[in-house]
């Protein structure tokens, strides 16, 4: 197999943005890609290496509030599905990162500084 064109590689790494922004991990998604591509291994790790950068600058211009409500919106699914399938321990695992997320943070005091075996 040729070159790939420059439309090609952004096809690919579109297509793995979607694989990550769908939750396939990197291994997963490379797997997938390089057998749907006919393509190596290191070839589809390319594309998502670069689809994970891209995934990283649109994190930075995100808000903050607006990926933790989603976050927190995935978490609750999460939670609902693992509760209607029984799963309790999955459920309560999604009560203890909602925990994490919201209640700590919230809760947490700044660390005081104490003079304690500091000299």
């Amino acid at each position: 197999m040729g070159r790939a064109s420059k439309h090609e590689l952004k096809k690919r790494q579109a297509e793995a943005l979607q694989m990550l922004s769908d939750g396939y991990g990197t291994s997963e998604s490379a797997s997938l890609l390089s057998d749907k591509w006919g393509v190596s291994r290191k070839t589809a790790l390319r594309a998502i290496k670069a689809a994970h950068l891209e995934m990283v600058a649109d994190l930075d211009e995100v808000d903050k509030h607006h990926l933790l409500s989603r976050l927190i919106n995935q978490t609750e699914q999460s939670i609902r599905g693992s509760m209607k399938t029984k799963n309790y321990g999955a459920a309560l695992a999604g009560i203890k990162l909602m925990h994490q997320m919201v209640i700590e943070p919230a809760t947490a005091s700044p660390k005081r500084r104490t003079w304690v075996n500091h000299y």
